[in-house]
């Protein structure tokens, strides 16, 4: 059964990222990834390590101003796959959403999020990803520098994005990976580069 949507009945094999533009849990995935390792898609990830705990009702924002939600973090990370959703009622074409709101391919459930908050956007000829701001109303942050809107920034690997109040960290699909590795083997020594 799909933790992320209980009510399914036939889950699919990879059934642990939901169908829907939220995230999984970072320990679903570290459990995932310790009790089958070759079901690791690699796709570059956003991880939320201050995200609230879960709601049973998570509920549509229509906020467009100020009163601030402040929910205590969880000590579990909230992780998100940069991958258009198939089947999402998704009109914008030229990247991968985030925003408020479901239609997005990235939900962020928080007040400062705009509705249509942001995009990315990955080169297919160099492979390198780039954030865009959608003329969100309190922005768009890398590595704490506003980014004009509607104007490209290139990510390195672990950037630290703004979105609002809400700070992401982007990892490419290597990098996520290690990290996930990390998290199955605390303990283990890391092999040593030659020099």
């Amino acid at each position: 059964m799909d933790l992320l949507n209980p009510r399914e009945v036939n889950p699919p094999r990879k059934a642990l990222w939901s169908p829907f533009p939220m995230g999984a849990r970072m320990s679903q995935l570290v459990r995932s990834h310790y009790l089958e390792p070759s079901e690791w898609d690699p796709v570059a990830v956003l991880v939320w390590n201050d995200a609230p705990p879960p709601r049973e009702n998570p509920e549509l924002l229509w906020v467009t101003q100020g009163n601030l939600r402040l929910d205590a973090p969880a000590s579990d990370p909230e992780v998100f796959r940069l991958e258009k959703h198939p089947g999402q009622l998704n009109a914008f074409a030229l990247g991968i959403t985030l925003g408020r709101t479901q239609n997005n391919d990235v939900m962020l459930d928080h007040d400062s999020v705009s509705r249509f908050h942001a995009y990315f956007q990955q080169d297919p000829h160099s492979g390198v990803w780039h954030v865009v701001d959608a003329e969100s109303s309190n922005g768009t942050f890398l590595e704490g520098v506003r980014l004009a809107p509607k104007r490209p920034a290139p990510l390195v690997d672990r950037a630290r994005i703004k979105f609002g109040h809400v700070e992401l960290q982007f990892f490419a699909p290597a990098a996520f990976g290690q990290l996930l590795d990390d998290k199955v083997n605390p303990g283990k020594a890391k092999p040593s580069r030659p020099r």
